[in-house]
């Protein structure tokens, strides 16, 4: 397994990144707008405009400034930020830990009940119940997370007073605020994702269900929760897996948009800001740092796929 890793590593992962970097850098650098101009004002002067992008080294050519930003990546330095007068890197770990706690919580929510209302939609395929929650998860699907949070704000939050509608509260300061304060958002994303999760586990179960070692365990008189928990469940389990991972990647680009919303100094605001003032440090450390993440979560899939079916090896 470990040489497994290893591989995927050096032949998967970090071409993948050396690609979103270049690509990354690319695109960034040719969107409209000047970050000299922008940090300092519609007042300066152009002399002092022109001092300010030859400092940030904007003048050279684009080979040239990435070939610069490269060399600090290869030496595990994501730079300086233009506008918060700090490190890029001080900015991405005072923000991540924010957005992965939203995206754990949200992924938490959504395995339980997706993969809940899967088994029992699979269970009573046709009926009432799987009905109920295959309409359920197509609203879910369907629905903007932006939206679902604006509702669920007025709903729960202004009308019956439940949970906060913003702000944030840090772990260690008090944990039961910060909970208060991250469920909603949480909840939001994990409705939308859940019901991806639920429609999948439910196509998986029922392709297990008619199969012969099913029916096999049930003629020798296996209490019904062993035949679905240990013969369906676990044979099902790559799609659910592989699924997960696709949701743990969305929840990141969603929680951006619901963290702006609800109003928590995650990832999202940090992006916001950046490129409201073409910080193009930050948004390239942004994008390496969400980049990264992504592939992570696709590797640990992958072992993980590998773990729950014996068919699978590791080559």
């Amino acid at each position: 397994m470990f040489s497994y890793i290893l591989r995927r590593l050096l032949v998967d992962v970090i071409p993948a990144i050396a690609v979103v970097a270049v690509v990354a850098f690319t695109l960034i650098h040719l969107t409209p707008g000047d970050p000299a101009s922008v940090a300092l004002g519609e007042e300066a002067r152009p002399e002092q405009v022109a001092a300010l992008r030859a400092q940030l080294g904007l003048n050279d050519s684009l080979p040239v400034q990435f070939g610069h930003w490269a060399s600090r990546i290869a030496h595990l330095d994501l730079g300086q930020s233009i506008f918060r007068h700090d490190s890029v890197f001080e900015g991405i770990t005072s923000s991540l830990p924010w957005t992965l706690e939203l995206t754990l919580l949200a992924l938490t929510f959504g395995v339980v009940f997706g993969v809940s209302a899967g088994i029992a939609a699979a269970l009573s395929k046709g009926g009432l119940l799987d009905k109920i929650v295959m309409g359920i998860a197509m609203l879910g699907i369907s629905m903007p997370s932006f939206y679902l949070a604006l509702l669920m704000s007025f709903a729960i939050g202004v009308k019956l007073g439940w949970l906060p509608t913003g702000g944030s509260i840090p772990f260690a300061e008090d944990p039961l605020g910060n909970l208060r304060s991250m469920i909603m958002p949480a909840l939001v994303l994990s409705l939308i994702e859940g019901a991806f999760i639920s429609r999948v586990t439910r196509s998986s179960m029922l392709d297990i269900k008619g199969l012969d070692f099913v029916r096999t365990a049930r003629a020798k008189g296996a209490a019904e929760n062993r035949v679905v928990l240990v013969h369906m469940l676990r044979n099902a389990m790559v799609p659910i897996v592989s699924s997960v991972a696709v949701v743990a990647s969305l929840l990141m680009g969603g929680a951006i948009i619901v963290e702006t919303i609800f109003g928590i100094p995650g990832m999202g605001q940090l992006v916001i800001h950046a490129v409201q003032n073409r910080d193009y440090p930050v948004l390239q450390g942004v994008v390496l740092t969400v980049a990264g993440i992504y592939i992570m979560i696709n590797l640990a899939a992958d072992v993980l796929c590998a773990m729950v079916d014996h068919r699978i090896r590791f080559n």
